[in-house]
């Protein structure tokens, strides 16, 4: 049951993060400014403006046309967050002090909701949210009984103005718990890098890809095997990743961390030994290599790696054609957490138009890496 307590504190989350960003850790990376407002876009007019927000409007009644009721003084986001009680499936409503910001924010999420292009952008954000939980409770990081109803209220319900807030009140409310830090087995650690290390010649031509995949076939063989655990990898991963000096790999590590939980080739073979097998590459052995560890990784933690062409060619499109390296950063997560990277880049690119609607798509993702970071130990 969520309490009114519950919701001043959210109210309070709410007006300090939208104007703060996980991107203040991380600006000096993919993100050399913390912007979020554009300034280097520019419509051609107030009625190009207007037709194009009218085209990307659904074509079912808006809610936001309605007039606002203020007959209720106390109330947030119009009584936002109206979540469901997961023992009784009814609406909780808490009053809390109505102010001019939460209209803004109620307004503003009114339209937002209603724009397609949104929609779709939401349900990346989303399901990258979702899987990242369900691993979270299958590796026994957070406990079914906590968990399951978070997940199960966000597959369930319709995009409306009231699952954003739940989705904020989500992970804020995840962020404030404790987390259980998970003690490495130094054992366990030296044996994978002593696999990783195993056979390595300075002088070998082959071809790096493959290195890193005969490796994770090695590192899933003794998996099978026993003598290693899913979770000694992961842990040792994540080690590897925060012994990392490149903050831009690191972030898109971030970027596409659901992908480590999915599988590649067709032996099946988790994608997070590939992820591991590259991490050791570069903190040991980059100076000797030639290549685009940015673009690298970025085409490995991609949930689209089966299609590497077509991954490698959205990269080089990305880098090519925003200028302005908040866009950038956008497009880049969009491009790693979408099977159709270019219809992603493209719905994003509708809300543009917005500043406020391009802000709120930040947050979001903001949010969404955060709390990869806090359950997953991950250091930027």
């Amino acid at each position: 049951m969520i309490t009114k307590f519950d919701l001043q504190n959210l109210d309070v989350i709410l007006k300090r993060d939208l104007n703060k960003s996980l991107f203040n850790v991380i600006n000096k990376s993919l993100v050399l400014e913390d912007k979020y407002f554009i300034n280097n876009i520019e419509c051609n007019s107030i009625i190009d403006q207007n037709e194009h927000i009218n085209k990307n409007v659904k074509k079912r009644t808006s809610e936001y046309n309605e007039p606002i009721d203020l007959s209720t003084k106390y109330r947030c986001l119009e009584k936002i967050p109206t979540i469901y009680d997961i023992s009784t499936n009814k609406l909780v409503v808490d009053e809390i002090i109505f102010d001019e910001y939460t209209l803004i924010v109620d307004t503003s999420l009114k339209k937002l909701v209603c724009l397609e292009s949104f929609e779709y952008i939401f349900k990346i954000i989303e399901n990258d949210l979702i899987n990242i939980l369900k691993n979270s409770k299958k590796l026994k990081i957070l406990q079914c009984e906590y968990i399951l109803p978070f997940i199960s209220n966000l597959e369930n319900h319709k995009i409306n103005d009231q699952k954003i807030i739940y989705f904020i009140y989500i992970i804020n409310k995840i962020l404030n718990e404790s987390i259980n830090c998970k003690i490495n087995n130094k054992n366990k650690h030296m044996f994978i890098n002593k696999i990783l290390s195993k056979d390595f010649k300075k002088d070998d031509k082959q071809k790096f890809y493959n290195k890193i995949y005969i490796k994770a076939i090695k590192i899933n063989s003794y998996k099978n095997q026993k003598r290693i655990m899913y979770n000694d990898v992961l842990n040792t991963t994540i080690d590897y990743l925060n012994k990392t000096a490149d903050k831009k790999i690191k972030i898109l590590f971030l970027y596409g961390f659901q992908s480590l939980f999915m599988n590649f080739s067709k032996k099946d073979i988790p994608k997070l030994y590939l992820i591991l097998s590259f991490l050791h590459k570069y903190n040991k052995e980059k100076k000797i290599y030639d290549i685009n560890w940015h673009k690298l990784i970025f085409e490995l933690s991609s949930v689209s790696f089966s299609t590497i062409g077509n991954v490698s060619h959205c990269y080089n499109r990305i880098n090519r054609s925003c200028k302005n390296d908040l866009i950038k950063t956008l497009n880049i997560y969009m491009a790693m957490n979408s099977n159709e990277s270019k219809f992603a880049i493209q719905n994003l690119n509708d809300l543009l138009y917005d500043e406020l609607h391009l802000k709120y798509v930040k947050y979001l993702i903001d949010l969404t890496n955060r709390i990869k970071c806090k359950l997953f130990g991950i250091k930027i």
